[in-house]
């Protein structure tokens, strides 16, 4: 007999406007994929943790079966018709939860992210990198990792730039050392 997992529970989304539909979507599926649900448990559990504004549009929407988006797909047998494109209720969750110009938004928020005075470098510069994954996905490792030197405290950031690298580790460990901090572990 395989060994049990504990359940986690995934949190519990309203669609405030303090809420953040990608976010909790992630953490909902991340979630999931420690409890082994496949797209069909994802899609049928999915209503249980929705609240408030999210679970009034789920009750009152026409939902597909499917978790995710379905491309068009070839018909069965020598005549049938091609099956349309689905859209999943991942992907109408978002378009309904998600707030309006969402990518530009955080897009912003990169380009005027600097680090606190009292934020840690790792902190500050793992906060960039996600930014980076949320506004472009394909967004290529050696410009996410220039872009963290551009808010970096003064000091910290005359530092680093000495010793510019594509290297995240480096980078890290620069920042780690104006801060006297331990350096990441290899």
């Amino acid at each position: 007999m395989p060994p049990q997992i504990k359940f986690l529970s995934p949190k519990v989304f309203k669609a405030t406007p303090e809420d953040d539909a990608f976010d909790w979507l992630e953490r909902y599926e991340s979630t999931g994929a420690y409890n082994q649900w496949g797209d069909t448990e994802l899609r049928a559990n999915f209503s249980m943790y929705l609240d408030g504004a999210a679970r009034k549009w789920y009750l009152c929407s026409t939902l597909p079966t499917e978790w995710r988006d379905l491309p068009i797909r070839p018909g069965v047998g020598p005549n049938a018709a091609d099956l349309p494109a689905v859209t999943g209720v991942r992907t109408l969750f978002l378009k309904e939860t998600q707030q309006q110009n969402y990518k530009l938004f955080k897009e912003k928020l990169l380009r005027n992210r600097v680090q606190g005075i009292e934020e840690a470098t790792t902190n500050y510069y793992y906060d960039v990198i996600d930014l980076c994954r949320v506004v472009d996905p394909t967004m290529a490792e050696a410009t996410t990792s220039r872009i963290p030197v551009w808010g970096i405290t003064a000091l910290v950031g005359r530092k680093i730039v000495s010793v510019t690298t594509k290297d995240r580790r480096r980078i890290l460990r620069g920042g780690e050392m104006v801060y006297g901090c331990q350096a990441l572990g290899e």
